[in-house]
């Protein structure tokens, strides 16, 4: 009676385990999604920017600064990105 009284612990202390490692997967996921959904509207902005500089609607000094400012949002998203894969 106490080894299967043991066993049932065992198996729900497991189960625990389990749930949290799929929750936490999960939690990581949802996280990874909005961070790939963030950096294409980071790529988005830039491509927009670039036809308003092309389309002559901001000076090239602007474009130049709000270039730089996607651009290092992106990387460190992208860093972001690559560490989050790493631990799913």
């Amino acid at each position: 009676m106490r080894q299967g009284k043991n066993l049932s612990i065992l198996g729900i202390v497991k189960g625990l385990f389990c749930g949290s490692y799929i929750r936490q997967a999960f939690r990581l996921h949802v996280v990874l999604h909005e961070k790939k959904r963030h950096a294409l509207d980071v790529v988005e902005r830039l491509q927009h920017l670039q036809r308003d500089y092309e389309n002559c609607l901001i000076t090239e000094e602007m474009y130049r600064q709000l270039c730089e400012d996607l651009n290092a949002q992106r990387q460190r998203l992208t860093e972001e990105i690559s560490v989050i894969e790493v631990m799913s």
